[in-house]
Order: C-alpha cells, then sequence, then structure tokens
C-alpha cells in the first residue's frame, strides 16, 4: 500500500512505478471519481479527434495520402466523419 502525504496546496505525488505501469507523463490528464468515501484516480483517455487535431493538419493530410490498405480506408472513413477531407 503506498501512502501519499497531501501539500499545503492540495497536491499529492503519484509514485513512480505507478506513473510507468499506467503510461502517465508531464501533462497527462487524470480524472478523479469519488466513489464514497473513496477517492479514485483514473488516467483521462482523450478523445479520437483531439488526437487528430493535436496532430495537426499536415500531418493527417500525408496520413490520408500515404494510406492504402483497407484500415486506411476506415482511418479516411473515420477522418472524414470527423470533418477532416483528403
Amino acid at each position: 500500500m503506498n501512502l501519499l502525504k497531501v501539500s499545503s496546496k492540495g497536491q499529492i505525488v503519484i509514485p513512480e512505478e505507478i506513473r510507468r505501469k499506467l503510461g502517465l507523463q508531464k501533462g497527462s490528464l487524470i480524472k478523479i471519481v469519488v466513489d464514497g468515501n473513496k477517492i479514485v484516480l483514473v488516467p483521462a483517455i482523450e478523445p479520437p479527434h483531439e488526437a487528430f487535431v493535436s496532430a495537426g493538419p499536415n500531418l493527417v493530410m500525408q496520413a490520408l495520402k500515404e494510406s492504402k490498405s483497407s484500415d486506411d480506408r476506415k482511418l479516411r472513413m473515420l477522418l472524414r466523419a470527423l470533418g477532416v477531407k483528403g
């Protein structure tokens, strides 16, 4: 069991072993859920459309132009559904 100390600003430090196991890095988003008298921290998963937005239009367009396989067609359909033309 890991014991964490709450700082004067209400901050806690997630142990390195746990951060590594969950793939948490600087800037990772974490959702906090109160469950009765428990606090549950859950890694927030970036919505897929945000990943495309953060990739930038040039990278997205390059991926679309280079796509050739069946899976890539599915990716193109997804991107079009998200409003990215290619």
